[in-house]
């Protein structure tokens, strides 16, 4: 629950750099552009605070601190672990690899420039997901759909994936944080309406989900605020938009 409250607030934040970055290409050549980029390359990376590292013009790396200079290995591939559910990979799947020799402090920023067309609804719910163990943890910070960059912060170097939310994942975002409601009975009363929407999106049956989301919409405008606080109805709202334009292909509400 505090997850999907964080990953939403960080949705606003833009990073001021995004505008100068490149994106990822779709390959003409996709043969090709596979052997170029599955190659292991190595950067320098110095001592100091606030350290930017960008081994790749799409690609770029902040550390908070940097204690002993060293070097990153890092490639692109298009192919790797299967995706986790509620997730769905671009065509063809993007994956960033990094491993460090230094030592350093905090976690790591890494923002990745991508082209839309490469995902599903052109990268609108991307997300940047690290491998651990024999999973994928979902560490997104912020996403600009403007510029096409997400950024992620991640505990340490290692194998990540750009993947879309699917729209049963963005489902499973919104029923994470209805459980935030503090009105039990409020949960209770949006529950039916959204379980139906989301019947109603699998089967493709528009008109059914437009009633059902206008159901829900009307209910949060006539909570009061000690059942549904402010915060958590903009939460709610944001992923009722999210889904809203991926199901109906309606630009999205802010």
């Amino acid at each position: 629950m505090r997850r999907a409250a964080l990953l939403l607030l960080s949705f606003a934040v833009l990073h001021p750099l995004w505008g100068q970055q490149e994106v990822i290409p779709r390959p003409d050549d996709a043969g090709r552009q596979r052997r170029q980029l599955t190659e292991w390359r190595t950067v320098s990376v110095n001592e100091g605070k606030g350290v930017k590292v960008q081994p790749l013009p799409e690609v770029t790396l902040s550390f908070a601190e940097v204690v002993k200079k060293g070097s990153i290995t890092f490639r692109l591939l298009f192919d790797g672990p299967k995706v986790s559910p509620g997730y769905l990979v671009g065509s063809p799947p993007v994956l960033v690899e990094m491993a460090g020799g230094l030592d350093y402090k905090g976690p790591v920023e890494v923002c990745v420039a991508f082209a839309p067309d490469l995902f599903p609804d052109h990268g609108g719910d991307l997300r940047l997901l690290r491998r651990q163990d024999k999973s994928w943890v979902d560490e997104t910070r912020t996403l600009d759909r403007e510029k096409h960059m997400v950024c992620a912060q991640v505990p340490k170097l290692g194998l990540l994936l750009l993947a879309e939310r699917s729209v049963h994942g963005l489902y499973d975002d919104l029923a994470a944080t209805m459980r935030l409601i503090p009105s039990e009975e409020l949960q209770q009363d949006l529950a039916e309406p959204i379980l139906q929407s989301r019947e109603s999106a699998t089967k493709g049956d528009r008109p059914a989900f437009e009633q059902q989301l206008k159901s829900v919409r009307e209910q949060l405008a006539a909570a009061s605020p000690d059942r549904l606080p402010a915060q958590v109805r903009d939460w709610i709202t944001y992923f009722l938009n999210r889904l809203d334009a991926r199901v109906t292909g309606k630009p999205a509400k802010n």
